[in-house]
Protein backbone atom coordinates (compact mmCIF):
# COMPACT_ATOMS: atom_id res chain seq x y z
CA UNK A 1 0.00 0.00 0.00
CA UNK A 2 1.65 3.40 -0.55
CA UNK A 3 0.86 6.65 0.50
CA UNK A 4 0.18 9.62 -1.56
CA UNK A 5 -0.38 13.18 0.18
CA UNK A 6 -2.57 15.97 -1.90
CA UNK A 7 -1.12 17.91 -4.04
CA UNK A 8 -0.27 21.58 -2.77
CA UNK A 9 -2.89 24.24 -2.49
CA UNK A 10 -2.19 27.72 -3.48
CA UNK A 11 -2.08 28.61 0.04
CA UNK A 12 0.76 26.66 0.65
CA UNK A 13 2.32 27.73 -1.96
CA UNK A 14 2.14 31.02 -0.92
CA UNK A 15 3.67 29.79 2.11
CA UNK A 16 6.89 29.12 0.42
CA UNK A 17 6.85 32.01 -2.33
CA UNK A 18 10.22 34.64 -1.36
CA UNK A 19 12.17 36.65 -3.77
CA UNK A 20 14.87 34.75 -5.71
CA UNK A 21 17.74 37.31 -4.71
CA UNK A 22 17.28 38.25 -1.02
CA UNK A 23 15.00 35.08 0.01
CA UNK A 24 12.25 38.35 1.51
CA UNK A 25 9.07 35.60 1.99
CA UNK A 26 6.48 36.90 0.20
CA UNK A 27 4.23 36.39 3.26
CA UNK A 28 4.74 37.30 6.71
CA UNK A 29 2.30 37.43 9.94
CA UNK A 30 0.75 40.51 8.54
CA UNK A 31 -0.05 39.62 4.60
CA UNK A 32 2.48 41.00 1.92
CA UNK A 33 4.98 43.50 2.88
CA UNK A 34 6.05 44.86 -0.27
CA UNK A 35 5.22 43.95 -4.47
CA UNK A 36 6.68 40.95 -5.89
CA UNK A 37 6.51 39.65 -9.43
CA UNK A 38 6.81 36.89 -11.48
CA UNK A 39 9.87 37.26 -14.29
CA UNK A 40 9.44 36.02 -17.48
CA UNK A 41 12.29 33.80 -16.86
CA UNK A 42 10.81 32.07 -14.23
CA UNK A 43 11.90 34.09 -11.30
CA UNK A 44 10.24 35.88 -8.67
CA UNK A 45 11.46 39.32 -7.39
CA UNK A 46 10.80 41.73 -4.98
CA UNK A 47 9.92 45.54 -5.52
CA UNK A 48 13.07 45.80 -4.04
CA UNK A 49 15.22 44.09 -6.91
CA UNK A 50 13.60 45.34 -9.85
CA UNK A 51 16.41 46.21 -12.48
CA UNK A 52 16.18 49.53 -13.83
CA UNK A 53 17.46 48.25 -17.04
CA UNK A 54 14.40 45.30 -17.13
CA UNK A 55 16.74 42.54 -17.12
CA UNK A 56 16.42 40.10 -14.26
CA UNK A 57 18.19 40.57 -11.21
CA UNK A 58 18.59 37.13 -10.97
CA UNK A 59 19.70 35.63 -13.97
CA UNK A 60 20.21 38.52 -16.41
CA UNK A 61 17.97 38.07 -18.79
CA UNK A 62 17.39 41.31 -20.62
CA UNK A 63 13.61 43.09 -21.83
CA UNK A 64 11.77 40.87 -19.48
CA UNK A 65 7.60 41.67 -18.91
CA UNK A 66 6.67 40.99 -15.27
CA UNK A 67 3.56 39.70 -13.75
CA UNK A 68 2.49 41.01 -10.25
CA UNK A 69 2.12 38.50 -7.65
CA UNK A 70 -0.91 39.07 -5.64
CA UNK A 71 -2.57 36.51 -2.89
CA UNK A 72 -5.80 36.58 -4.23
CA UNK A 73 -4.96 35.54 -7.43
CA UNK A 74 -4.11 32.20 -8.27
CA UNK A 75 -0.35 31.29 -8.43
CA UNK A 76 -0.84 29.12 -11.43
CA UNK A 77 -2.80 31.88 -12.96
CA UNK A 78 -0.16 34.12 -12.67
CA UNK A 79 2.71 31.19 -14.07
CA UNK A 80 -0.30 30.82 -17.34
CA UNK A 81 -1.63 33.88 -18.38
CA UNK A 82 0.66 36.55 -20.49
CA UNK A 83 1.80 39.78 -19.25
CA UNK A 84 1.45 43.57 -20.03
CA UNK A 85 3.38 44.73 -17.34
CA UNK A 86 6.78 46.55 -17.94
CA UNK A 87 9.20 48.21 -15.97
CA UNK A 88 8.83 52.17 -16.11
CA UNK A 89 11.54 54.28 -14.60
Amino acid sequence: MSTHSDPLSDSDLWDVVCCSRCLLPFLSKAGPTIPFWLTECGHVLCNNHLSPDQSCSHCGVHGIQLVPLQKEVSIFDSCLRGSNYKMDY
